[in-house]
């Protein structure tokens, strides 16, 4: 099969100008992404704290749809690109029809199985009597669109690996549009308060799936979906979930440390919630900025890997590290300069929400100054199938935080808890260095073996 454009400029394209070429459309995509997140944030703050504090309490369940869409986006999409580089472009349509098949069922089923057991799961998740009412309320709308979450996370992923970025952003953008529209159209003309903020990111979610379904019914891609291409089986659910499963992990773990922050910080009061999930959502932007540019640098390595270029490889990581760690070092220096007015944007009415939001705030910049650098050494692992590494780095962070935050909050109370996060990054960020470094002598190896 003869290659096509996009096939050559992966393989042979100049590094840096391919990794901003590829990675700048996704980084924005999901810039607006999180930014609607944002906008949803701005929108209940205007209710008061208690519905910030009750969405801050819903949202470590949108973490499983997140780990669910990257588990088969990743663990499918870190294969079908090494397909492509091999020239296996039917197998890499077979993986990709039976992952998307695979995700809806799942979304489903997840679904159904949170909204059985909704009240008893967000009381363990630190709701009370004030909190409560609000986050079923949000909590409920939210969980039944999760089929459209869990599906538009996995084909973004699966989509990109093909290289085609500009298109997936714009879905993002599409979906983040819409949802900042309907806000305040439900808030304010339809007069449905909490629950209109949810009606409106359902809704969102629900335009962006039909925009992919129409990518693959007018085939627009390398990759296709058929039924016929439905095969799942003992080498498809090994090759996916040796990646996927570490993903999940990831974001399950990510779900564990919202859930053990929240509920300690209950004991300090609602305000105390309401900060940590206004400082969330802040640094999300950061994170989704971050990962966005690695989406691009993914299918980049993964091609390359598969076609065995292993010098090319090393290239766009090591370029990859010092592009994303310039850009988390200017944005976390910005967000502690201007700490008190990025807190206030999203809370008007609580002095100690505010107060204690800024501290927050800075405290976690110092150490998310390094996140990037243990976000690339991850897309590296998933790019190139080592789910040894990925495995280790994926778990890693997720239990030094939990260890550090109930150590330091025994300790030093809810000071502790603020100085769990730049130690766990700190520690973290070693971790993945010792990783790196013994992945680049293996490569090193093989590069010289294939020679």
């Amino acid at each position: 099969m003869e290659l096509t454009k996009r096939e050559i400029e992966m393989g042979t394209g100049k590094t840096v100008p391919l990794l901003f070429k590829f990675g700048i459309p996704t980084m924005l995509g999901m810039i607006i992404n999180a930014l609607y997140n944002l906008v949803d944030t701005y929108f209940i703050g205007s209710f008061g704290m208690v519905p910030t504090a009750a969405v801050s309490l819903v949202f470590p369940l949108t973490l499983i749809v997140t780990g669910l869409g990257t588990c088969f986006g990743n663990g499918t999409g870190s294969k079908v690109s090494r397909l492509l580089g091999d020239k296996q472009h039917r197998q890499a349509s077979e993986f990709t029809s039976t992952a998307l098949v695979c995700a809806v069922v799942c979304g489903l089923v997840l679904s159904a199985g949170l909204l059985l057991g909704l009240r008893p799961i967000l009381t363990v998740l630190g709701a009370d009597g004030d909190t409560l009412p609000y986050a079923v309320q949000y909590g409920t709308i939210i969980i039944a669109g999760f089929v459209f979450s869990v599906f538009n996370i996995t084909v973004n992923n699966i989509i990109i690996s093909e290289g085609a970025t500009v298109f997936t952003s714009g879905v993002l953008v599409l979906g983040a549009v819409m949802n900042m529209v309907l806000d305040p159209l439900f808030i304010y003309a339809f007069h449905t308060g909490v629950e209109g903020v949810a009606y409106a990111t359902v809704i969102s979610s629900a335009a962006s799936s039909l925009v992919y379904v129409l990518y693959f019914v007018h085939g627009k891609g390398l990759l296709k979906f058929s039924q016929k291409y439905v095969k799942p089986s003992g080498y498809f659910f090994a090759n996916v979930l040796k990646i996927g499963v570490p993903m999940l992990i990831f974001q399950l773990l990510n779900m564990a440390t919202l859930t053990v922050t929240n509920t300690l910080a209950v004991k300090y009061g609602n305000p105390s919630v309401a900060a940590f999930g206004i400082t969330y959502k802040l640094f999300c932007l950061e994170l989704n900025a971050v990962f966005g540019f690695l989406k691009g640098y993914q299918p980049l390595a993964g091609y390359n890997y598969g076609a065995k270029d292993y010098d090319r490889v090393a290239r766009f990581t090591r370029e990859g590290i010092f592009i994303t760690t310039i850009f988390c070092v200017v944005c976390n220096v910005l967000l502690m300069l201007f700490a008190p007015q990025a807190i206030h944007l999203f809370n008007q009415d609580s002095a100690e929400v505010l107060a204690f939001g800024t501290l927050a705030l800075r405290v976690q910049a110092v150490g998310y100054m390094t996140l990037a650098f243990q976000f690339v050494g991850a897309s590296y692992f998933l790019a190139t199938g080592d789910a040894k590494n990925g495995g280790v780095l994926s778990l890693c962070r997720g239990v030094l935080f939990l260890i550090f935050a109930l150590l330091l909050n025994g300790v030093m109370g809810r000071t502790g808890l603020l100085a769990a996060f730049p130690a766990t990054e700190l520690v973290s960020s070693g971790i993945t260095a010792v990783q790196l470094i013994k992945s680049g002598k293996q490569a090193n190896a093989l590069a010289a073996a294939t020679m």
